[in-house]
Order: C-alpha cells, then sequence, then structure tokens
C-alpha cells in the first residue's frame, strides 16, 4: 500500500471530483486537531457557560494524549492538498513518500509548518544522495549554539524574572527592571529552541525554512508581525486571509477578515481564551 500513489485533488474527473477530494483532506486534518487539541478547550468554555446559566453539572471530558506536532502536521497536510488542487506541486509519487515528508521528526518539535514544495523536492532528491559528514558536523556545533543561549542565558534570566515579580508587589519600576530581562530571554528561547528543528533538518541535508527572523528588532507592529513565526503568518495569508477575499473588499469585509485570521491564529499557538483576547 505504502507504494499506491495518493488520491489527487488536481487529478479527478472533474471540478466536483476535485473539490470533494480536498474537502475530504480539509476536514480530516481539522477534525483530528480539533479533537487532539481543541477538546478540552471546548468542553470547558461550555463548563464556564453553563455555569454562568446556573447549571454546575460538567460536561464529561476525555482525557486524550496530545500527539506531538499535531498543530503542524495538520496544517502541513492541509496545505499540500490545496497546493495540489491549484496545481503549485506535484503530487508524491507514494502514500510512503508522503508520510516521509509529514512525519519529519525536526519539524514536528517545534516547527516551522513546512509545505511540500519545500522539503518534499529535497525528499526526492535525498535518494540519489551521498551521506556527507560535514552537515552532521555544521548541524552538531549550531545544535549546541542553540541550546547554550537557551540553557545558559534564556533560562538563567527567566529564573532572575521569576523571582522578581513573584518576590515583590507589582510596582511600576518593575517593568523597566525587568525589559532588559524580558528582551534577553524570549529571543533568546526562540533562537535556542524553536530553531532546533531546522538544525536537525540541515544534519540530514533538508532545508527548512526561516520560522523567526529577529522580530524584536521591528520597529512597528506590522514589522513584528512579519518576522515572528513566519511560516505561520504566510499560511493564514495563503490559505486563509486571501481565500476569504483579503484586502479586496470593502473596509467591513477587509477587518471581519483580519479578525478571522488573528482569532485562529491565537488559538492555533494555545486553545485558551488568553490567547484571543
Amino acid at each position: 500500500m505504502g507504494r499506491r500513489p495518493l488520491p489527487r485533488p488536481d487529478g479527478g474527473r472533474g471540478p466536483r471530483r476535485r473539490k470533494l477530494i480536498l474537502a475530504a483532506a480539509a476536514a480530516v486534518n481539522l477534525a483530528l486537531l480539533a479533537y487532539f487539541k481543541y477538546r478540552s478547550f471546548f468542553f470547558s468554555s461550555m463548563d464556564g457557560l453553563f455555569g454562568l446559566l446556573g447549571m454546575d453539572e460538567p460536561l464529561p471530558a476525555l482525557r486524550v494524549l496530545l500527539p506531538m506536532g499535531v498543530s503542524f502536521y495538520t496544517f502541513a497536510g492541509i496545505s499540500y492538498a490545496v497546493d495540489v488542487y491549484r496545481g503549485t506541486i506535484r503530487p508524491a509519487r507514494s502514500v510512503l513518500h508522503y508520510l516521509a515528508w509529514a512525519t519529519l521528526s525536526p519539524y514536528l518539535m517545534a516547527g516551522p509548518i513546512i509545505r511540500y514544495g519545500h522539503p518534499g523536492a529535497q525528499l526526492e532528491r535525498a535518494q540519489q544522495q551521498r551521506f556527507r559528514l560535514s552537515l552532521v558536523g555544521s548541524g552538531l556545533f549550531f545544535l549546541a549554539m542553540g541550546l547554550a543561549k537557551k540553557a545558559l542565558v534564556a533560562d538563567t534570566t527567566a529564573a532572575y524574572l521569576n523571582q522578581l515579580f513573584v518576590g515583590y508587589p507589582l510596582r511600576a519600576h518593575l517593568g523597566l527592571e525587568s525589559r532588559p530581562g524580558i528582551h534577553t530571554a524570549a529571543p533568546l528561547r526562540l533562537l535556542g529552541i524553536l530553531g532546533q528543528g531546522r538544525r536537525v533538518a540541515f544534519m540530514i541535508g533538508l532545508r527548512f525554512p526561516q520560522n523567526f527572523s529577529s522580530p524584536y528588532k521591528a520597529v512597528n507592529p506590522s514589522g513584528f508581525w512579519r518576522h515572528w513565526h513566519m511560516s505561520l503568518s504566510s499560511w493564514l495569508r495563503d490559505y486563509l486571509f486571501i481565500p476569504l477575499g483579503g484586502s479586496r473588499g470593502t473596509t467591513l469585509m477587509t477587518v471581519r477578515n483580519l479578525l478571522v485570521t488573528f482569532l485562529l491564529a491565537g488559538l492555533w499557538h494555545d486553545p485558551a481564551w488568553a490567547f484571543v483576547f
């Protein structure tokens, strides 16, 4: 079965069949994401709503372990189906080849959200490439540097900040005192952990897209957004914001599209209302 070709959203007998295959692929991925990541969020939100209405009986909740990387490979699967449907990429040669791309362990740890056009073609070429020890050496060096930034600098600074905020009442001077630490710990933690997937992929000859590009150096919110979690921002732009209409309609429609995009961006990071409001 692994060598059989996948159903192709671009290869149906007509537009209706193509759309059905695309809709089924998107529905399966979104259903997996909703069940594993947002099930508890849904039940807790409904419990809170029922509590406001005077109904104190909690809803039954099933405890299920969250699979590693579910947020990444579901979005990757949707982008694959859409890109094949649009004709922007060639479909995977087989189910086995698709699974080899979709389950690449480096990006499942902390991203980025990959598209088949990035490492998919590289995997095809990798079958003819020879093992290169130099890539492993370089990857190990950058891997160690990333861990050092996180463990030696970011974690140490975060521990100081925790003591600062826990040990003293909140005062205005604490904001000024903690600002250098926050702007030191946050970017180094991003560089140290969220870039490790790219470094591991580099060791096996794959090039993942950059996910963060010094967002704390931005001089305005739009610049920060363009350099923060770039794979998620571009995914939401290409597969949600633009299909909804982007900024081509009225001002009201543009505001609606932006609100929907930012709402889903917040919920993607964490299933909690704190990431929405």
